[in-house]
């Protein structure tokens, strides 16, 4: 009667504990997004759900009571069974006698063992899914009759440049740390972990060789010295196929500072036509200027709508709090484009002053990047 009721116990154990997969695989799993599916994976190979093997050790140790072992062997023999069942090894001959007195505890017995088997099957995903992820991406790459494109860099400018693009096949070549693999899995994009940057450059560049469609590389890793280094291996690269129709079809876009101006346009000078070179803070001042022109937010109250002139005494003020890479060029990109006109003497308009006023930490009267000349737009 004793181990009848035990039995009984257990199976409510286990059918508690088979709802609550259940409810988590079904919630997480099927009907979560992709970020809460992986986080769910993640923690189910933590061994959250290690308790199912902890809920067979009496079930084990009824058996082997009833074939007439001591209490402590019982004990001993039964996490021995858990070891078993941890690799999937069943084995009911040890408490066969008891399994054939109670149809209960037979019942709870091959229960336990279908939850054990799922609770593997769970945990081979977890552990197997990113990974065969990341494979079938790779292959889907390098077999891929559509435009490429491959991003060195993981940075936030270039995870938006991947998610809009959504014809091309792409991939993300990065020097990942932490979780950042993880979070480039949860938002679908393919990556490729590198440990340096040109270790990738030869393998990618033979796929350009057999591609008829076009291939391109963005280098935009957030470190000017990085692209450069990423440049002139590409271009050395170039140089040893010395193939004319891979020029036509590969195409670099390289992102970077004007400081390095110089380097960049010799680095394009000797690419084939390959490499083209963009001032990436410019594309920010250019982006700015044209969804924030400063017209936009005037009205009647500023501009003499009959002769489309900035009112004489109408101030127009801008504030740049900091004053680094980004800053600059806005400033000199404002500079160069929102000029406006006002009354003058006579018939004749002039030049409506702008005034800029910059907070910053640092002097840069001296900054030889803006003209090597603060005093052309100091007044």
């Amino acid at each position: 009667m004793i181990y009848k009721i035990c039995s009984i116990v257990v199976i409510v154990l286990l059918v508690i504990l088979s709802l609550y997969i259940l409810l988590n695989v079904v919630i997480n799993l099927l009907l979560g997004r992709r970020k809460k599916a992986i986080d769910f994976l993640r923690n189910f190979k933590k061994g959250g759900y290690a308790c199912i093997y902890f809920v067979s050790i009496p079930l084990f140790f009824m058996g082997y009571k009833y074939s007439g072992e001591t209490i402590l062997n019982s004990f001993f023999f039964s996490l021995k069974e858990i070891v078993n069942l941890i690799v999937l090894k069943y084995d009911t001959k040890s408490i066969e006698s008891l399994m054939q007195a109670s149809s209960i505890y037979n019942f709870a017995v091959y229960f336990n063992f279908v939850l054990v088997f799922v609770n593997a099957i769970l945990l081979v995903v977890s552990l197997t899914s990113q990974y065969l992820w990341c494979a079938m991406q790779s292959l889907t790459f390098k077999l891929s009759l559509r435009r490429r494109v491959v991003i060195f860099g993981n940075n936030q400018q270039n995870i938006n440049i991947y998610l809009s693009d959504k014809k091309a096949k792409k991939v993300l070549v990065g020097i990942l740390k932490d979780k950042e693999d993880v979070d480039l899995y949860a938002q679908k994009i393919a990556y490729k972990s590198v440990k340096d940057y040109c270790e990738v450059i030869k393998g990618f560049l033979n796929l350009t060789k057999t591609s008829k469609k076009e291939f391109i590389w963005i280098i935009n890793t957030g470190s000017d010295e990085t692209n450069i280094e990423i440049a002139k291996k590409l271009i050395n690269e170039l140089d040893t196929c010395n193939n004319k129709e891979l020029w036509q079809r590969f195409k670099a876009y390289v992102f970077g500072s004007p400081k390095y101006m110089d380097i960049y346009e010799d680095i394009m000078a000797d690419s084939h036509g390959c490499i083209s070179y963009y001032n990436k803070y410019q594309k920010i001042a250019m982006d700015f200027i044209d969804k924030y022109p400063f017209a936009k937010f005037m009205d009647e109250k500023q501009i003499d709508y009959s002769t489309s002139l900035i009112k004489p005494e109408v101030n127009i003020n801008v504030m740049l709090i900091g004053f680094g890479n980004t800053n600059q060029q806005l400033f000199l990109t404002s500079v160069a484009n929102n000029q406006f006109l006002t009354e003058g003497k006579g018939d004749e308009p002039k030049l409506k002053k702008v005034n800029y006023y910059i907070v910053d930490k640092q002097e840069k009267i001296d900054n030889k990047n803006l003209n090597h000349s603060y005093f052309r737009f100091e007044h």
